[in-house]
């Protein structure tokens, strides 16, 4: 069939161009489909020169394997909040690297300060455009299940992809996302009930409903992958890295005892990044089930009744 041929094609190429890590000496790197990215810390004129071999190495492969790389496309850009930033020109080949100050990686819009603001206002009037026209194109539907089915599909996807990479910690910018569900919700609430909730809290209209927050589904996911991630059902060991286990200097007598160690850092990047923000859920789960000796189900269940 077309679908195992394209498999098979996908297969094939992936084989192909499984050696081209062996010839990144001084970079970590990532690969996707036909893109590689590659990355390092970069703090002196040498670890710009580091990077500048691996690239030329990827170059190299590339001219030697006749998979050559299309320059125009190829850009660098920097993650940094220094004010006086390290300027370096990176070239490929004869041609050198464009600097770039936002990018979009698989529907993500990455900004040098790795703020995600832009992007979830963006993502924000999209998912509004989408209910608009839903709303409109549905005036007449009765049914609870068809007008909540195609929500789900066409709306609330918009507002959850991806959402452990940009996930908001500012109050204001979770009331915002959550106005386009408060918006349908209650549309919903009148096909359901015949009447418009104009008084009614939102909350109240969510638990008539019977659907959570998107912030409360927001934090279920990220559990949830960092559950499979810890018992090996997900390998990804970059990020298993990260998780360091709570061991305190000394045996003390404390209600709370801390299952993983809380990242720190000058600034609240890091405590809202996505690490920081999984050891403080996962610290307060730890406390009403065990992570290490239960089932996917089981957790999935405590976590619907704790978060």
């Amino acid at each position: 069939s077309a679908a195992s041929d394209v498999y098979k094609r996908q297969l094939l190429f992936s084989i192909f161009i499984n050696d081209i890590g062996r010839l990144i000496c001084s970079s970590k790197f990532l690969l996707y489909a036909d893109d590689v990215k590659l990355f390092r810390g970069v703090v002196s004129e040498n670890d710009a020169a580091l990077l500048q071999h691996d690239i030329n190495a990827i170059l190299s492969w590339s001219n030697e394997n006749e998979l050559f790389l299309n320059a125009p496309k190829c850009y660098v850009m920097s993650y940094t909040r220094s004010r006086d930033p390290l300027n370096y020109s990176y070239t490929l080949g004869n041609i050198e690297l464009c600097q770039v100050y936002e990018s979009r990686d698989l529907g993500v819009l990455y900004k040098p300060d790795l703020r995600f603001n832009e992007h979830i206002q963006n993502m924000i009037e999209k998912a509004y455009r989408t209910l608009g026209f839903l709303l409109r194109n549905s005036v007449h539907f009765r049914n609870e299940n068809t007008i909540t089915t195609l929500y789900e599909a066409l709306v609330r996807t918009i507002l959850e992809s991806s959402s452990m990479i940009w996930a908001p910690s500012a109050t204001t910018i979770i009331n915002e996302i959550e106005m386009v569900q408060k918006r349908f919700l209650r549309h919903l609430y009148r096909i359901k009930y015949g009447y418009y909730p104009y008084l009614f809290p939102s909350l109240f209209i969510n638990g008539c409903l019977g659907v959570s927050t998107l912030e409360k589904r927001r934090n279920d996911y990220l559990c949830r992958h960092f559950f499979k991630l810890l018992n090996g059902i997900v390998y990804n060991p970059e990020i298993l890295s990260e998780m360091s286990f709570y061991a305190p200097p000394s045996y003390y007598r404390s209600r709370q005892h801390l299952l993983f160690y809380p990242p720190h850092g000058r600034t609240d990047i890091i405590a809202n990044s996505p690490i920081g923000k999984v050891v403080r859920l996962l610290n307060y789960v730890s406390c009403h089930i065990d992570l290490f000796n239960c089932s996917y189900n089981e957790f999935v269940k405590c976590i619907e009744s704790v978060l």
